[in-house]
């Protein structure tokens, strides 16, 4: 359940064609907006999703993809609205923005909050983003962001049958990553990328339900396939990092001055 937070003013990095926190936090914050490399969003319906699918993919495959797209999120929403009380019909208030990937389509200190899911991961030009997260925020506001961790077997991206042939192959080189925009940071690069911007409140480990380590139910990824043959062609990267499927970061803004200092 999300509380009430009426003065706080969020953004949603790669909110996705589906926005589930835009949905979740309207009317919880005063402001709420997502934003992402996407051209089409569910809220934009059923015939824009198909035009826009058919210049991605072609007429015919965009046609299906489109379709099925966004009837498997008509039923989505079905559930989300049972679960967690989002009001149907509520999708033309919501503000969602499309852009290029490089300079947030927002004013200098609009947010008192950036959040992501599953975007840092994607992010290449990862001083660029971080740069921007520090500008669209309000003195004193903070980043809370979670990511897929590239080295545990699904941070490949790749269909489940292929991981379970070859959990860590993706990193040794012996499966090809389809993804190209996969940047493959490990979590010290991350923090210090923010490090260099922001004061790091926290860095940890979390699984595929978003428990922090050290919680009841945490769990690792595919530590039992973790053995001998595998920990020796590894045996440069740690065992937490491959059996940990992400990882959160939170940072802050330096808050302003509130006082000047004077000489006696």
């Amino acid at each position: 359940m999300v509380s009430n937070m009426p003065e706080w003013r969020l953004l949603d990095v790669g909110c996705g064609y589906h926005y589930p926190q835009v949905a979740l936090f309207e009317g919880k914050v005063g402001l709420i907006c997502g934003v992402d490399i996407e051209q089409v969003f569910f809220r934009d319906g059923w015939l824009r999703t198909v035009v826009q699918r058919s210049r991605e993919h072609g007429l015919l495959r965009g046609a299906k993809r489109g379709t099925q797209t966004y009837l498997y999120y008509v039923e989505y929403y079905r559930h989300l609205r049972r679960l967690a009380g989002i009001e149907e019909g509520r999708h033309s208030h919501y503000a969602l923005s499309s852009y290029d990937g490089g300079r947030f389509p927002y004013p200098d200190g609009s947010f008192d909050v950036v959040t992501s899911n599953a975007v840092l991961e994607h992010v290449l030009n990862l001083e660029g983003f971080v740069s921007e997260c520090h500008r669209v925020l309000a003195p004193g506001g903070c980043v809370d962001m979670w990511w897929h961790n590239f080295y545990c077997p699904s941070g490949s991206h790749l269909p489940r049958q292929v991981r379970e042939r070859s959990p860590w192959g993706h990193v040794t080189g012996d499966v090809v990553v389809k993804m190209k925009d996969l940047n493959r940071k490990k979590p010290k690069e991350i923090e210090e990328a923010f490090g260099r911007q922001f004061r790091i409140v926290r860095l940890f480990r979390s699984d595929a339900m978003h428990r922090q380590f050290g919680d009841p139910g945490f769990t690792s990824e595919a530590a039992e396939r973790l053995d001998h043959d595998w920990r020796d062609r590894l045996d440069d990267l740690p065992d937490d990092l491959l059996t940990t499927t992400g990882y959160v970061i939170q940072a802050q803004k330096s808050p302003p001055v509130t006082g000047a200092l004077h000489d006696d």
